[in-house]
């Protein structure tokens, strides 16, 4: 199910930080680059960039740290209830088996990748609804 937010002009937009703007230049110029295709354009271009902004458009760490609720606070509010649903799926099941070590390290492993894996879509997500005006109840 797709939603269609409200679309904003970023560039003028005095709310919108210059990391936002960059961010956002650089989806407009490139696309946003997707996790499974090493031949998009935006992967190409990224090649060219210091690692600093490498890293300021490929990962967001307040969404690493904060996940679901960096999300609210941003208004992705479809993949904050989303997430929020599979940590609390992951919370149970992990309760629900018997302690071992082993599934343990495979949980924290887990919790490791959707928290990296948030990092990265977070602003691919808030690109789509603030400059696209597409809000999806999606986490791809």
């Amino acid at each position: 199910m797709t939603e269609q937010a409200t679309k904003t002009d970023w560039n003028n937009d005095p709310d919108l930080s210059d990391t936002w703007k960059f961010r956002f230049a650089f989806f407009d110029k490139y696309g946003t680059p997707s996790l499974f295709s090493a031949k998009h354009p935006a992967w190409e271009a990224l090649k060219t960039f210091p690692w600093e902004d490498k890293l300021k458009i490929n990962a967001n760490i307040w969404a690493f740290f904060f996940s679901f609720i960096y999300l609210a606070i941003l208004g992705l509010i479809p993949q904050a209830v989303l997430l929020f649903g599979v940590i609390v799926a992951l919370g149970i099941v992990s309760a629900v088996l018997p302690e071992n070590v082993v599934i343990e390290a495979f949980f924290n492993f887990v919790g490791f990748v959707l928290a990296a894996y948030t990092a990265r879509m977070t602003n691919i997500w808030y690109y789509r609804k603030r400059v696209q005006g597409i809000s999806e109840w999606t986490l791809k």
